[in-house]
């Protein structure tokens, strides 16, 4: 039931997962991390991790700060639950602590959970109840199912603590539901569900331990480093990055072009589990270059037939390669249907990837060469 409500309406609760007396010790210790903050001490953490934000209510990274909140996100409850959507290998790719500070402005805009990173893979999102969260102290308001609309128009607020929010016309606020948690309570939702809070001013706590976790498609933390909290052992790495350093330097060593980037082993890993596909390459300059002929030395050295029917860029002379522009893709985007990954190679692969998103390529066909 859980599972199947987390994929239909993008959240589930699962009911009591710890107990008060579980979360006495970390209440207790909140406080304390709250007033040290409050009083902005030196945070002898800062060299590694972000400060902490009483004034916004954000307690950042406390599962590497304080070794009472590790045993809370590898409860195995939460993760047999987890290991359902992103699969046996599992890591932490941040998490904080989020309340609702009293005397400021505390409310949370409509917005999807890390809506800028759209190249990256899907994360779940986990709130651990400290207190007993309503309505009137300020808990979560999301539209069931409007994870499935995928990522959403978005515009930026500059100067805001919660800058980053889903344009106005793509929320229908008349579906919005309330979901109310008892202490030890877990709230599961995906990390394009559409979700805000009401600002609010009571004495009555608000505290949530945040955790976000993502599967291995892709290994990245913004910060501080991925922490694994379950699977990962070799066998299960070697099914994902099989491509060993002698095979990858082979490659480099056959090329006639060189860069000075680093590539991202999706890219490669990717090649070496797919040697009979179809990608198309969005790059220019010697990013494109460069993507192309690692494909094509690859095909040589590797027996493989890697097929580059769609090429953005206008530096190198094939027959078989069809030679456009972005706009060429606007209006025929079916052109991209026979393709299973899109390899952006530009410097400008962040611009690229939103005109492609807004115009309907699902974000998991995307691929970045470099990191």
């Amino acid at each position: 039931m859980q599972i199947s409500q987390l994929i239909r309406d993008g959240y589930t609760i699962l009911k009591n997962v710890f107990n008060k007396e579980q979360l006495q010790d970390v209440c207790s210790l909140i406080d304390e991390v709250i007033e040290y903050a409050e009083k902005d001490l030196i945070d002898p953490f800062k060299m590694f991790y972000l400060g902490h934000r009483p004034d916004q209510g954000v307690l950042y990274d406390l599962y590497q700060r304080h070794p009472e909140f590790r045993d809370m996100a590898q409860n195995k409850i939460i993760l047999d639950t987890l290991q359902q959507v992103l699969g046996e290998d599992i890591f932490i790719y941040e998490n904080s602590m989020v309340y609702k500070p009293k005397g400021k402005r505390n409310g949370v805009p409509w917005h999807q959970d890390f809506i800028s990173r759209r190249t990256e893979p899907i994360k779940y999102i986990v709130w651990i109840a400290l207190d007993k969260i309503t309505k009137d102290n300020g808990c979560l308001k999301v539209i069931p199912g409007s994870h499935r609309l995928g990522f959403l128009p978005w515009h930026t607020v500059k100067g805001e603590t919660h800058h980053d929010r889903v344009n106005k016309e793509y929320v229908d606020e008349s579906k919005a539901e309330y979901v109310e948690l008892e202490v030890g309570d877990v709230l599961i939702f995906h990390m394009l569900l559409l979700h805000s809070s009401d600002e609010v001013h009571t004495d009555v706590p608000r505290r949530a331990f945040r955790i976000s976790y993502q599967g291995f498609d892709q290994i990245y933390s913004p910060r501080a480093t991925p922490i694994v909290v379950r699977g990962g052992k070799p066998k299960s790495l070697a099914s994902r990055f099989s491509l060993s350093n002698n095979n990858y330097k082979k490659i480099l060593d056959n090329m006639d072009m060189q860069i000075n980037k680093e590539i991202n082993l999706d890219f490669i890993s990717f090649l070496f589990h797919n040697p009979q596909s179809k990608v198309a390459i969005f790059g220019a300059s010697d990013s494109g270059k460069f993507a192309y002929h690692f494909i094509d030395t690859y095909n040589r050295l590797f027996n493989a037939n890697v097929i580059v029917p769609y090429f953005l860029d206008n530096a190198i002379d094939k027959n078989e390669t069809y030679f456009c522009d972005l706009m060429t893709f606007i209006p025929n985007l079916e052109l991209l249907n026979n393709v299973e990954k899109v390899i952006l190679a530009s410097s400008a692969y962040r611009e690229i990837t939103l005109q492609l998103i807004s115009i309907g390529l699902e974000s998991e066909r995307l691929l970045t060469i470099f990191y």
